[in-house]
């Protein structure tokens, strides 16, 4: 079954004009509970949790799989009498959570989670890292799962829409995203990306040897070009652009040579 819920209690997510992500709403309430009472007087309750509000239209689709109605093995016939919902929004003492539900339909779902690529780039040492996953899976409520090395084992090391992460040490990096099925019902589909993490005076000797109008190495440092303060973010270009751009703001000398740029 999918239930469609309209939420008065919202909250906006905007990273602002440095990530080219864009601001989506997700409802205060973190999950929402359903309760199945037959004409027998069995009740069977399932809770689901909340996800990203439908921009087009602002309302949110959650997805209880019947699956998920776990019936005693007697019992052969569930004639439903009554359904109660309840979420964990957050009220006050005079105002309660408010949610509106707008449509309740029984639907076949058997799509498959797909995920998009998040890339590959080399970044500088003390950059945050921040990606917003893409993936669709049907009427399915999704979990989006990072793991920052691999090297390490895959592991749910940041779960969310929007994964964020500062590596402290220079080395090549495999990023893995893993979308699953949060009702387990649906297989998992995980994704790599390459993230190249090197310090500044390493990337400037590369550079040095497109142009010897380029300073010296030592004469750079993160702090001196303000390094930390624009972050470095993939949105499916190549990785030289990202580095192009990010030179071209910092230091007017690397103008003429951005464009060429390439660091893998």
């Amino acid at each position: 079954m999918v239930f469609t819920f309209f939420f008065n209690e919202v909250q906006h997510v905007d990273l602002g004009d440095m990530y080219d992500i864009d601001p989506y709403d997700v409802p205060k309430a973190t999950h929402v509970r359903f309760v199945f009472e037959s004409d027998t007087g069995l009740s069977v309750s399932v809770e689901e949790p909340t996800g990203v509000i439908d921009p087009d239209d602002n309302w949110l689709r959650i997805a209880v799989p019947m699956s998920k109605l776990k019936l005693p093995a007697d019992v052969k016939e569930f004639r439903l009498k009554r359904l109660v919902i309840a979420t964990d929004g957050p009220g006050t003492s005079t105002t309660p959570a408010t949610m509106f539900l707008g449509e309740a339909k029984i639907v076949e779902d058997d799509q498959p989670i797909k995920v998009d690529p998040i890339g590959s780039q080399t970044i500088a040492l003390g950059d945050e890292v921040v990606l917003l996953a893409e993936a669709r899976g049907g009427v399915s409520s999704l979990k989006y799962s990072w793991d920052w090395d691999a090297r390490n084992g895959i592991q749910d090391e940041t779960v969310g829409k929007i994964g964020r992460c500062t590596y402290t040490k220079g080395g090549d990096y495999t990023i893995t995203l893993t979308v699953s099925d949060v009702d387990g019902i649906k297989t998992p589909v995980s994704v790599d990306g390459r993230y190249l993490c090197q310090r500044l005076a390493a990337v400037w000797r590369q550079l040095g040897q497109r142009s010897s109008s380029i300073p010296a190495p030592q004469a750079v440092d993160q702090e001196s070009v303000g390094l930390r303060r624009v972050p470095l973010h993939h949105r499916g270009e190549a990785p030289e652009l990202h580095v192009a751009a990010r030179c071209r703001r910092i230091h007017p000398v690397l103008r003429d040579v951005g464009r060429g740029l390439h660091l893998q």
